[in-house]
C-alpha cells in the first residue's frame, strides 16, 4: 500500500482536513504558527523513532493522521516526507504503525542514498 492509497482510504472530510493541515505545516517558516496543524514527535515509543513525527488537524473530530520525517535540506528547504497515513482509532499511535513508518523511512533513505 502507498501513501496515496492510504490518503484515498480516509473519509472525505478527514482527507481534506489532513491535507490542509499538512500543507499549512509544510509551508510555514521557522517560528511561524500553523493553526490547523498539531505536530508531535514519536520518540516516546523509543529513541529509534525520534525522527518520526505525527501531523493531524487540530480539530479532534477529524481522524486522519500522517507520520512523516524531515529529509535533507534542498536549496535551504527542509523536505517533509510522508511515510504513512491512517485513520485514528485510539489516542495513541499503534506501535505497529510507528514501526511500519520507520521501515518505510529506512527504505526511502536507502533509495535516496543509492544503497538500494
Amino acid at each position: 500500500m502507498t501513501v496515496f492509497w492510504e490518503m484515498d482510504a480516509l473519509p472525505e472530510d478527514d482527507f481534506i482536513a489532513l491535507k490542509y493541515a499538512m500543507e499549512t505545516y509544510s509551508q510555514s517558516g521557522p517560528g511561524e504558527i500553523y493553526p490547523p496543524a498539531t505536530v508531535e514527535n514519536q520518540h516516546k515509543y523509543g529513541a529509534k523513532y525520534r525522527p518520526i513525527f505525527k501531523v493531524r488537524h487540530r480539530n479532534g473530530n477529524y481522524q486522519g493522521r500522517a507520520l512523516f520525517y524531515f529529509g535533507p535540506r534542498r536549496n535551504g528547504i527542509e523536505l517533509m516526507h510522508v511515510l504513512l497515513v491512517y485513520k485514528k482509532e485510539k489516542d495513541e499511535v499503534p506501535l505497529h504503525l510507528i514501526e511500519a513508518a520507520y521501515q518505510r523511512m529506512l527504505q526511502h533513505k536507502e533509495k535516496r542514498d543509492g544503497l538500494a
